[in-house]
């Protein structure tokens, strides 16, 4: 969407330049082009090349760029000024495109954005294959294979910059303009993009109309020349070109009928591309397919051995699938790889919690939270492992920053609640609950814990036998009437409403439950 809004509001900032030539009325076409500028460079930063663009325009049209018209050029070189500035900083601050994977040498950027004029040059005149992420280029300069793209660019720009006022002219314009728009999408900035791939198709939209338009003006002139109908030849040729370009859409549309499609279809064009293997991981595992998630994890790995975030999910994959020992390999490399990642740290004391190694658990939750001070999952984590330990008045300390941090998170309502329960603030609990509840009002936990306070309260004035039966019914319901625990506590609950058969019979069947489970610890 961002593409095709920029390029209309692009469009229309240059023609109404190029009429504000007309010097009756170039003031409001003039102050329209600032407009659609700025209009088209929020759309899309890649915009930012206009200056220099509308600069082209002038010399095509009156064949020198005078004074006057760098004046006029100003504010719009100022403006391209901020916009790219500004474009530098988020990459660098907030898509975090920063450390090895963008540290090349001046030379290496120079070839590499050579190499990248002359791929998207080529992908206009023959659009194959067409890949979603195409293999990123290690450009060695010592060999001297490495150099052709380069020599060949600055020959041609050389001899067309020599016969620019010749024939040649179109060609010199369409060349420039190509390589002027291209310039903000090469390696000479560090775009997040460039971990993946140096090129991708969508980073030419602009720049290709240069040699589209000049390819369709020599056609036309060619058409002309040699004396064919001018109409015919362009309603026959416009149909044919619709219809290959329209079977070759349908053909590459294919390739995106869902996330999993398009990263198989990737892998099957660019292997290595490690990047395709994590996300297809991601894709299988939010299908529950674990173990075929693991395997595409483990591909990115061997890929790329430093992947941190493929480490920190296949040790989650290895969490879903019990099998601990396996998870807290991954997190240990992803913390050697990025010791600063407080997810890894979160997630490698949950592993360790589940192994009961839960003083280990506790300094993992720590130092997550030392890293990343608001971390809602990393505060709930060690309000629920003080809470398991016994240490009640620090637990609702850290679930209580959590439930400021995240106010509607029906968890820290449920987990707060329980550990207001054990320490007997009964009302605070029920208050708890029922936020929970009113957050999440299928929460079975809730359901449960909330009808057992309300069934075996101390304080009268929190008990409620009649709604601690509906809320046990309710959790017992959703559970499939086979949890010794809720069957527990609806037992309760069935007790205090003075339902003693149906507490009797209950209770009876959640010892059965539990006997046949090996759980007793309802009743420990």
């Amino acid at each position: 969407m961002k593409n095709t809004q920029s390029a209309f509001f692009y469009l229309l900032a240059i023609s109404c330049f190029l009429q504000s030539r007309d010097r009756k009325r170039n003031f409001i076409f003039y102050w329209l082009t600032i407009f659609f500028f700025v209009a088209a460079i929020t759309s899309k930063p890649s915009t930012v090349m206009l200056p220099l663009v509308l600069a082209l325009c002038l010399w095509w049209r009156e064949g020198e760029i005078k004074q006057r018209d760098l004046r006029l050029l100003l504010p719009f070189v100022l403006i391209s000024l901020l916009a790219s500035g500004w474009t530098i900083w988020e990459q660098k601050f907030h898509s975090h495109a920063t450390g090895a994977d963008w540290v090349q040498t001046p030379l290496q950027r120079v070839l590499i954005s050579a190499d990248a004029i002359w791929f998207y040059l080529l992908k206009l005149i023959w659009p194959h294959p067409l890949i979603f992420i195409y293999p990123r280029w290690n450009v060695d300069p010592s060999r001297w294979f490495a150099w052709i793209p380069l020599v060949a660019l600055l020959v041609v720009a050389t001899v067309l910059f020599i016969k620019r006022n010749t024939a040649l002219r179109p060609v010199a314009f369409a060349f420039a303009y190509f390589v002027i728009t291209l310039f903000p999408v090469l390696d000479f900035f560090d775009v997040y993009f460039f971990r993946y791939s140096f090129v991708s198709d969508h980073f030419q939209y602009l720049a290709s109309m240069g040699p589209l338009a000049l390819a369709g003006a020599g056609i036309v002139t060619a058409v002309e020349k040699i004396g064919v109908h001018r109409l015919a030849i362009q309603a026959v040729s416009t149909l044919v070109i619709l219809s290959i370009l329209g079977a070759l859409s349908f053909h590459q549309s294919a390739k995106y009928h869902d996330v999993i499609t398009l990263y198989q279809a990737t892998l099957a064009q660019n292997p290595g591309c490690w990047m395709a293997e994590y996300n297809l991981g991601l894709a299988l595992k939010n299908q529950g397919q674990l173990d075929q998630a693991i395997a595409h994890y483990r591909r990115a790995i061997n890929i790329w051995p430093d992947y941190v975030e493929a480490h920190y999910n296949l040790g989650g994959a290895y969490i879903e699938k019990g099998e601990f020992d396996e998870a807290l390999a991954e997190y240990r490399r992803a913390i050697e790889i990025r010791p600063d990642e407080a997810d890894s740290h979160n997630n490698y004391g949950s592993a360790l919690r589940e192994l009961k190694q839960f003083d280990q658990a506790e300094i993992e939750y720590k130092r997550a939270l030392s890293l990343r001070p608001q971390y809602v999952d990393a505060r709930l984590n060690l309000g629920s492992l003080l809470l398991q330990r016994g240490r009640i008045a620090e637990a609702i300390t850290n679930l209580e920053t959590a439930r400021r941090l995240q106010p509607n998170d029906a968890t820290t309502h449920v987990t707060l609640a329980l550990a207001l329960m054990k320490n007997g603030q009964g009302s605070k609990a029920a208050a708890e609950f029922n936020h929970a509840l009113q957050l999440a009002p299928d929460r079975v936990n809730a359901l449960n814990g909330f009808a057992w306070l309300l069934a075996t309260a101390a304080d009268d004035s929190v008990r409620d036998g009649k709604r601690a039966v509906l809320l046990a019914e309710r959790a017992n319901a959703l559970a499939g009437d086979n949890d010794p625990t809720i069957l527990h506590t609806l037992a309760a609950a069935y007790a205090e409403a003075r339902r003693f058969d149906e507490a009797l019979q209950t209770a009876r069947r959640a010892m059965k439950l539990a006997s046949r489970a090996d759980n007793n610890a309802v009743y420990n």
